[in-house]
């Protein structure tokens, strides 16, 4: 995993470490600064088809960051994520199989 930066100890690694439980504090979320673009992006070891996108999102602090960011697999784009109060878990389809490196961009916000 990749991100355009790393906002204290907040490594792109916690993003996939399987902790869902969205406690910035409970060290399951990643954090980037606050930069024009920024970007999260896990790369697959070999060819997989991806149909769907999972993001979980921090619970307790500021969640509607995540408001805009848009989630490509490979260079395809496959949807915005719009953020909807009370909810953590926002599943993207991508209504194809596409294969490569799967991203999450947001502008001008933290990631």
């Amino acid at each position: 995993t990749k991100q355009s930066s790393t906002y204290d100890d907040d490594v792109s690694s916690l993003a996939v470490d399987g902790n869902t439980d969205g406690s910035y504090k409970g060290n399951s979320c990643s954090h980037t600064q606050n930069e024009t673009m920024n970007w999260w992006r896990v790369d697959f070891d070999s060819n997989y088809t991806v149909f769907k996108v999972v993001v979980y999102i921090r619970k307790y602090s500021v969640p509607d960051r995540i408001n805009g960011a848009m989630v490509y697999v490979g260079d395809e784009y496959c949807d915005t994520i719009e953020y909807k109060q009370e909810q953590s878990i926002y599943s993207i389809d991508c209504n194809k199989a596409l294969e490569g490196a799967g991203t999450i961009k947001l502008p001008n916000n933290y990631l």
